[in-house]
Order: structure tokens, then sequence, then C-alpha cells
């Protein structure tokens, strides 16, 4: 259904951009002692609820991307550790996607990749969320899930 309503927007040329709304809350996740932090709402997937989260290493100068299930408590990480280089929350109001939606995105620390700064994040759309990378150069979202509905 967002897909057809995207390919429509699309279609008819208009330039979509969605406000955060109560999208809008982030913190640290519920085991705040693994130094994990998550964007919020988290996405209703298959699984239960899930949030693409943030771990900062115990000395602090890297941090690692992966997954975080409120329900069981468990990280997994879908990255290596890389380099940190601002340990701050990432939110935007308005970021444009490699597949053209603008939305608000969200995530913690920015990362030193071999394609520049980056950082893992959720983009916010109606509703709706979708996981991927925001590389600060090149100022685009790029999707790597599908859309799922907030929880």
């Amino acid at each position: 259904m967002i897909r057809r309503l995207l390919a429509v927007l699309v279609l008819a040329g208009s330039l979509v951009v969605a406000v955060p709304g109560s999208a809008s809350a982030a913190g640290q996740c519920p085991n705040p002692f693994w130094g994990i932090f998550c964007p919020t709402p988290y996405l209703s997937t298959g699984y239960g609820a899930v949030a693409q989260a943030t771990q900062l290493s115990a000395a602090g100068a890297d941090a690692r991307f992966g997954m975080y299930s409120p329900i069981t408590g468990a990280f997994s990480p879908s990255t290596d550790w890389l380099d940190l280089v601002k340990n701050k929350w990432v939110e935007l109001d308005a970021v444009k996607s490699t597949d053209n939606v603008v939305a608000p995105i969200k995530g913690y620390a920015t990362v030193a990749t071999p394609l520049g700064e980056a950082s893992w994040v959720t983009q916010y759309f109606f509703g709706y969320g979708r996981w991927g990378i925001y590389n600060l150069n090149t100022k685009l979202f790029y999707p790597e899930s599908d859309w799922f509905p907030v929880s």
C-alpha cells in the first residue's frame, strides 16, 4: 500500500515532506549499561517491535550498528566497530532518499566510513519507518529495508 502511495505521489510530481510529529522521541534503549541508543518509535516487524540501534564501545572511541529488540532485550550487531566521529543524535526533519522520498530521519552517532561520514538511521514517513544509512557528504538517505508500520 505504501509503495503505491509513494509511486502516485512521485508520478504526480509532488514533493513529499513529512513532519516528525509523535515520531520525534529518541533515547537510550532500556538496557543503557550496554551503551545502546535507539530512535523511537520502534518499527513493527514479523519479529515484533525492532529498532536499528547504535552501540558505543566501552572506551567511547568506536560505534557499531545493529538491531535491538525491546521484547528480548537483545542487540544483534550488523556492522563491525567503526571510528566514532560524533557522539550525538542525528535528527533531521527533511532528508531526501535515493528513491526521492523526503522525510525525517533519526539515529545516533556519526562514524567514519570509506564513503565519508555516515550514520545508520531510521526514516519515518506517515506512520511507517524504514532503516538505512544517511551519508553526511551526499546528504542522502540510502534505504536498506522495506517500510514497516511504527509500533
